[in-house]
């Protein structure tokens, strides 16, 4: 048995000995647990945003890591007409993907919008005044900054309607 269901049995049979009736101490046991809930789920939710956040720095790392050895080996790929199709094809499936993992996550997308945002901001800091591209880069990142963070706002707003108003 844990601590905390040892001490609840300790209630009962206090209430008990002194007289009284256990159902009373279960009722506030009941009571007592449903008051820590929130709380509880609260620190979880907190502790997987956190987790999310790391995981995806991680991966984003990775692939940042790993992407110019692959790009030699596309370029090489693409050339070829028939990939090139089945390229694009993968690319509208993956936008598909992308698209119905917004709609159901729309939280979990701003953060990955937001963080792509990011990363390629800080990619392309030190080429900002190099050319006419990375300034187009550069504000193309800032755009997707301000998509993530609306996509974020919108989460939010759905989620705390339908808590609001569970159906």
């Amino acid at each position: 048995m844990t601590g905390r269901a040892e001490a609840q049995n300790d209630m009962r049979r206090e209430a008990i000995r002194r007289g009284g009736d256990s159902k009373i101490v279960d009722e506030f046991i009941r009571e007592s647990n449903q008051a820590m809930e929130p709380l509880a789920n609260g620190i979880l939710a907190v502790f997987l945003k956190i987790l999310a956040w790391v995981l995806l720095l991680f991966v984003m790392h990775a692939a940042y890591q790993i992407i110019p050895s692959l790009i030699g080996g596309l370029k090489v790929w693409l050339s070829n007409p028939f990939y090139r199709v089945v390229a694009v094809v993968i690319a509208i499936v993956f936008a598909w993907v992308l698209l119905v993992i917004k709609y159901r996550w729309m939280i979990a997308y701003g953060l990955m919008e937001t963080a792509f945002g990011v990363a390629t901001l800080y990619d392309n800091a030190t080429d900002f005044s190099q050319d006419k591209a990375s300034f187009l880069v550069m504000f193309a990142a800032m755009y997707i900054l301000v998509r993530g963070f609306e996509n974020l706002r919108n989460g939010y707003k759905v989620k705390h309607a339908k808590e609001l108003h569970p159906t």
